[in-house]
């Protein structure tokens, strides 16, 4: 998969990343979050969540080599969910994940655009928390260069 046209927004300017800690079980895991161009700038501005605050704009570097990404579709979220999803008692629902397990596997998660936006998906709700198409790393390999703009 090519991420080349993913960045990451940030209101400040970045030194340094460090690892992230996958130490809970969540719905969103912890990382440096990314979007397809400025999807998530547009997002912000289209409904007010804290709009004109991501000045900085990153891409990956070619040098990073996106090894061990896990693609989440359609196609492979039930699998996914009974991997590595909690089910609500109450609610046949997946609320939450076990992101630290996820992590001992894989460096990020790509969620794909088709569930973010579908209502037809086995959690819709869980996904759609993601608003935009989100590449997420965990992993200290993310290589970032900053877009002059």
């Amino acid at each position: 998969m090519d991420y080349s046209q993913f960045r990451h927004w940030s209101p400040k300017e970045i030194k340094q990343i460090d690892k992230f800690e996958q130490d809970f079980v969540h719905f969103k895991p912890k990382g440096l979050y990314f979007a397809i161009g400025n999807e998530w700038v547009r997002h912000c501005k289209d409904t007010g969540f804290a709009p004109n605050t991501y000045r900085f704009e990153y891409k990956l570097s070619p040098q990073f080599k996106p090894t061990k990404i896990f693609k989440l579709t359609k196609d492979n979220e039930l699998d996914f969910l009974k991997r590595y999803g909690i089910d609500r008692e109450d609610e046949q629902l997946f609320t939450r994940i076990r992101w630290n397990k996820v992590s001992q596997e894989y460096n990020g998660i790509h969620i794909t655009d088709e569930l973010v936006h579908s209502k037809e998906t086995n959690n819709g709700l869980l996904w759609r928390a993601f608003d935009v198409e989100t590449l997420v790393l965990w992993s200290t390999d993310a290589i970032l260069e900053r877009v002059e703009t």
